[in-house]
């Protein structure tokens, strides 16, 4: 069993990359089925305060190395303490937002 789950671990982290936009946006990219999702600020709260300022709009595609994947989730953390945010516009193809993702934006 212990064996079956780090393959599985190994294959999923193979199909897991990540991309910067120009906004400075990072996205987790899934190449299995061509989405991916504002990755978590977790681990980077300064960081995030100083990168998210103003007017944000998250697309509904993006495109890297010109494979097209689909914008569906910001995960956890990603947008904390982004005290600087005036706005952001989701798009409709994001199904999940993670939690705390917009903890102390205010």
């Amino acid at each position: 069993m212990k064996r079956l789950f780090t393959l599985l671990c190994m294959f999923l982290c193979l199909h897991m990359v990540w991309a910067e936009s120009e906004e400075n946006i990072r996205y987790n990219l899934n190449e299995a089925d061509k989405t991916a999702t504002v990755a978590s600020g977790k681990d980077s709260f300064m960081h995030n305060s100083i990168l998210f300022k103003g007017d944000i709009v998250i697309p509904e595609t993006i495109t890297v190395g010109g494979v097209t994947y689909t914008v569906t989730g910001l995960e956890d953390y990603c947008f904390a303490t982004s005290s600087e945010l005036t706005s952001i516009t989701i798009p409709n193809t994001v199904t999940s937002i993670g939690e705390r993702c917009f903890m102390s934006c205010i």
